[in-house]
């Protein structure tokens, strides 16, 4: 995986989430959160692990942008 690649899925992922919560309201959005939620902590256990792809912490990029 590359590194803008990772950087750019990610990104997608947390805008995604930002845009169901606008879309469809905190509830209606409540299992597609968590969906994301656990997409973007599995796919940096497995892609980022040991850091090489990036310094950013997805999962509380996340946090931070659905609050």
């Amino acid at each position: 995986m590359q590194k803008i690649a990772y950087n750019l899925m990610m990104e997608g992922l947390v805008k995604t989430a930002v845009e169901k919560i606008q879309v469809l309201g905190r509830e209606g959005a409540k299992e597609d959160i968590a969906a994301i939620t656990k997409m973007v902590n599995d796919l940096e256990s497995f892609w980022n692990a040991e850091g090489n792809l990036t310094s950013i912490d997805w999962s509380e990029e996340l946090k931070k942008a659905i609050e």
